[in-house]
């Protein structure tokens, strides 16, 4: 009896110990998953700013590209 417990013992902590690993692996890809994600959306908010910029560039150089106004004369 003693060597069976012994030995669900000693199986039950190879268990443990691979699942202890095993939740480890999760914990190291999820934070990858969640890293990457956070990648993703910086470079996508990055590229909106940079997109939102170029077109008020574009709309300011196509308003000061316009001829002046003729000087009203009174």
């Amino acid at each position: 009896m003693r060597a069976t417990t012994s030995k669900v013992v000693a199986q039950g902590s190879v268990a443990a110990g691979r699942i202890r690993e095993l939740n480890t692996d999760l914990d190291h890809l999820l934070g990858r998953t969640i890293v990457s994600r956070m990648i993703v959306t910086g470079r996508d908010a990055v590229h909106q700013v940079v997109d939102k910029f170029m077109a008020k560039r574009d709309q300011l150089e196509q308003t000061s590209l316009k001829p002046a106004p003729p000087e009203s004369t009174f």
